[in-house]
């Protein structure tokens, strides 16, 4: 295995693992993660959260998977953020045996929904994989505004979170099988 392989596998390890030691060298009590009602994956703008959607929807359990920047809209960031925490609240009472799993795009939109910090998880691309997201973007039809916005929100996603925090992913499908592992989630056939 190559050092870059070792970091990133490292970088995963804190969303697969749930426990700790925490101060007084007392262990942690560990959350099952999979039987929480409500989490949050933080991807900045940009980084792949329609994909993973799209990859993740085709497994059965009772965890929804919600793209909250496709489910809500407004006119500025209040009225978004407003219309947001009403349409969770309301699938919450819609649907009470459902678990919740919210894409967003940064932090404080999770802790404005009501997510605690512990079900919160950071995620970012590698380089590699973000500069292959960047190529991907036609600058002809979009222009490099968009490709400019979404290096800056990356950048300052990497930067409020602390280190130990943030996982870094070098593959979508690497991601994809953490996240199905963790909420015990199982392909149909």
């Amino acid at each position: 295995m190559d050092s870059n392989s070792i970091v990133l596998a490292g970088g995963l390890m804190s969303l697969a693992v749930r426990g700790g030691i925490g101060c007084y060298n007392k262990r942690k009590r560990i959350k099952k993660l999979h039987k929480q009602k409500l989490s949050s994956l933080i991807m900045s703008k940009g980084c792949g959260k329609s994909q993973l959607k799209k990859s993740l929807q085709s497994l059965s359990s009772d965890l929804v998977i919600v793209d909250m920047d496709d489910a809500i809209s407004g006119r500025d960031e209040l009225e978004r953020l407003a219309n947001g925490k009403e349409y969770i609240d309301g699938l919450i009472v819609k649907f009470p045996k459902k678990r919740f799993l919210l894409l967003l795009p940064t932090r404080d939109e999770s802790d404005y929904y009501g997510v605690d910090k512990d079900n919160a998880f950071v995620v970012c691309p590698s380089i590699k994989i973000f500069e292959q997201l960047k190529g991907n973007i036609d600058v002809s039809v979009l222009g490099s505004d968009v490709i400019n916005e979404m290096e800056k929100a990356r950048l300052a996603l990497i930067r409020e979170t602390e280190t130990e925090q943030l996982n870094i992913f070098d593959s979508f499908e690497e991601l994809y099988s953490v996240i199905k592992t963790v909420y015990k989630l199982q392909s149909t056939f």
